[in-house]
């Protein structure tokens, strides 16, 4: 009952780049025969840069899965704070110092749970996501692509929490 998301990728970055640009294009040109000239090319485009979209299925995951990933994480890494006093009120604060690996590994693992399938090119589908292969993906995808399925990954788990929220034994 967890929410679900597609998030499409494509990996020929050359054409999503040549795409935006004839957009430009396309905004500012006139007359109706040069207008359709950059209308074809477009679709050419749009056909080249579907053949490298892959399309994954994002899901939400509970706050079990997501308390479970933390404790791995813990395991591995174990937060390290800093503590210190302000000079002007005494205050003593904790906190944490950032971590490159640990924040790598639990970013690993949680899109390796949120991530139900992923769908290629062809209409082949992989359901059997493991940390490796999100590992590949990372060092494969473009970084906006691994941006927006991280994004998307965490929207679904905040709709995630949310309903664990408003769900009771009385609803």
């Amino acid at each position: 009952g967890m929410p679900e998301e597609d998030v499409s990728i494509y990996l020929d970055e050359g054409a999503a780049w040549g795409l935006l640009r004839l957009e430009e294009k396309h905004a500012k040109t006139t007359g109706v025969i040069a207008l359709a000239q950059v209308e074809d090319k477009i679709a050419e485009v749009r056909a080249k840069l579907e053949e490298s979209r892959y399309v994954f299925t994002v899901r939400g995951i509970s706050n079990e899965t997501h308390d479970g990933l933390v404790d791995i994480v813990d395991a591995q890494h174990p937060q390290a704070f800093e503590e210190s006093v302000s000079p002007l009120t005494g205050v003593k604060a904790r906190n944490p110092i950032p971590n490159e690996e640990r924040d790598s590994l639990f970013n690993t693992l949680f899109l390796t749970e949120a991530i139900v399938k992923v769908t290629a090119p062809d209409g082949s589908e992989d359901d059997d996501i493991t940390p490796e292969k999100v590992a590949f993906i990372k060092r494969l995808a473009p970084i906006d692509a691994i941006r927006k399925l991280s994004n998307t990954a965490s929207a679904m788990r905040l709709a995630a929490e949310w309903m664990d929220v408003v769900q009771d034994s009385d609803f």
